[in-house]
C-alpha cells in the first residue's frame, strides 16, 4: 500500500513539472528550428 502511495506522489511530481518541461523544450525546439532555418538561408545566398 505504502508502495502505491509513492508512486502516485512521483506522478503528482512529474505531471507538476510539465508545464516547465514544455516550455523548456518548445524553446529548445524553437532555438533549434531557429538555427536550421538561419543555415538553410546562408546555404541559399552561397549557392
Amino acid at each position: 500500500m505504502q508502495q502505491s502511495h509513492s508512486s502516485v506522489k512521483h506522478w503528482n511530481d512529474i505531471i507538476g513539472a510539465l508545464p516547465f518541461w514544455m516550455e523548456t523544450s518548445v524553446s529548445y525546439l524553437d532555438d533549434t528550428f531557429f538555427l536550421l532555418s538561419l543555415g538553410y538561408a546562408r546555404s541559399l545566398l552561397h549557392s
